[in-house]
């Protein structure tokens, strides 16, 4: 038996090994940074989603309105859900800002959302019964598939979410 014989790997072998994980890990950032900017939407549509589920469902079982309240600087930037409207103290739940989201300029929703004690949203709310609430990521290079979505909201508050590419600037 030899006693001499040396166990464990050499310099040169780990440095071929550590040379190849960084080739591979180069080829893999783009594809995750994707997944990232996908992920991200698909949570903020499902905050959305699930925000109006929840104003509609407390106004139901409060039997009275619920007001769904964006912050000074838009939806974007997070909202509280309030009992009543936007100007009483009675807050059901906050949201905070939707992380990695853009909403267009001409799509920063300020205005609140009143759900009556039915579960019907309030006539003349600009998000309701139009097919023009977009946001996206906000690293989204135009042309890029599934980055923006375009929710159609009803008036029971139901959500249609659609999948578009990013805009052309």
């Amino acid at each position: 038996m030899n006693t001499n014989a040396q166990r464990g790997f050499s310099l040169h072998e780990l440095l071929i090994v550590l040379i190849i994980a960084a080739i591979f890990a180069s080829i893999a950032a783009p594809g995750f940074t994707v997944l990232m900017q996908k992920n991200r939407i698909a949570t903020a549509t499902s905050d959305i989603s699930g925000a109006l589920s929840y104003i509609r469902s407390e106004a139901i079982r409060r039997g009275q309105t619920v007001a769904l309240c964006p912050n000074a600087a838009g939806l974007a930037a997070g909202w509280d859900v309030r009992l009543g409207n936007c100007n009483t103290s009675t807050v059901l739940s906050v949201h905070e800002p939707l992380k990695g989201i853009t909403f267009p300029a001409a799509n920063t929703i300020a205005t609140p959302l009143l759900v009556n004690r039915m579960g019907i949203a309030a006539t003349g709310a600009p998000w309701v019964n139009a097919d023009n609430f977009v946001f996206h990521a906000s690293s989204c290079t135009p042309g890029m598939a599934d980055l923006q979505r375009r929710l159609a909201i009803s008036a029971l508050l139901e959500v249609d979410a659609k999948k578009e590419a990013c805009p052309q600037p």
